[in-house]
């Protein structure tokens, strides 16, 4: 494994320079001093010149050469999820670390290799799921777990955003679509508020007519969780821009009309 010295700064190459990269990695990595940007691996040349002249771009074809170079110490994976496993695989089994964009990838086959190579070379293995380490996330555990609204009852939640067809995730069928790439978002929220897993889901989606999708654009999904609790979600990739939820107790409720970005509105009891 290429671990460096105590005194030198850690070093992370980025896979895939699109939104979630330029918009919330990179800028958090040049807030700290102990971590260093050495090298992406793109396919744009327009990604590859909106980085630092001191960061070794590569393309996809190089990416071998990379993990083999003994330059990185970790890479961060933020490809269409339907490529992770293709990138992630190569650098564990190489003993590089590597944080994931979430989902994981397609399929539990996929899932499962990945932690195998992880396993197997002792590299570190995290998915980049950021919510409950959120200062919000936490406040909001706490004040649920203290019973601020009594007993748990109910969670319902929005999540919808208005993605241009052209975009990858528009015509990239289900994996590209918005149950994968944001509905971790509702059901993570209430598994962690509820401290239970659902025990029946099901789920309905629909198409927009005037939208070009290969993919059903909105999905609304039910679940039932232990104690006859119910939690309620929808997801869209043709609707108005929206991340609100309401959790209803047995003596209030907590409501936020902003609660998934990264600058979330402090929820209302």
């Amino acid at each position: 494994m290429n671990t460096p010295a105590y005194d030198s700064p850690f070093r992370i190459a980025v896979v895939g320079v699109g939104q979630i990269t330029q918009q919330a990695f990179l800028p958090a990595l040049r807030s700290l001093d102990d971590v260093a940007l050495v090298a992406a691996v793109t396919g744009s040349d327009e990604k590859a010149d909106a980085l630092d002249d001191s960061v070794d771009v590569h393309d996809y074809s190089s990416y071998d050469r990379l993990l083999a170079s003994g330059d990185i110490d970790a890479v961060y994976v933020a490809t269409p999820v339907f490529r992770h496993r293709e990138f992630a695989e190569p650098a564990l089994e190489a003993g590089i670390h590597v944080l994931l964009e979430k989902p994981m990838a397609t399929s539990v086959e996929d899932c499962e290799a990945l932690i195998a190579a992880a396993e197997r070379s002792g590299a570190t293995l995290m998915v980049a799921y950021r919510m409950h380490q959120d200062a919000y996330m936490v406040e909001l555990a706490e004040r649920v777990a203290r019973g601020d609204v009594g007993e748990t009852r109910s969670f319902t939640s929005v999540f919808t955003h208005d993605i241009n067809e052209d975009n990858h995730r528009g015509h990239s069928g289900f994996w590209g679509g918005p149950v994968p790439d944001f509905g971790a978002y509702p059901l993570n929220l209430v598994r962690h508020l509820f401290r239970a897993e659902p025990v029946r889901v099901h789920a309905l989606g629909t198409r927009q007519d005037d939208r070009d999708f290969n993919f059903r654009d909105t999905v609304g999904v039910t679940l039932r969780f232990p104690d006859d609790r119910i939690a309620q979600y929808t997801l869209s990739y043709a609707a108005g821009d929206v991340d609100s939820f309401t959790l209803v107790g047995s003596r209030g409720s907590i409501t936020s009309d902003s609660c998934y970005g990264f600058d979330p509105e402090p929820p209302r009891t």
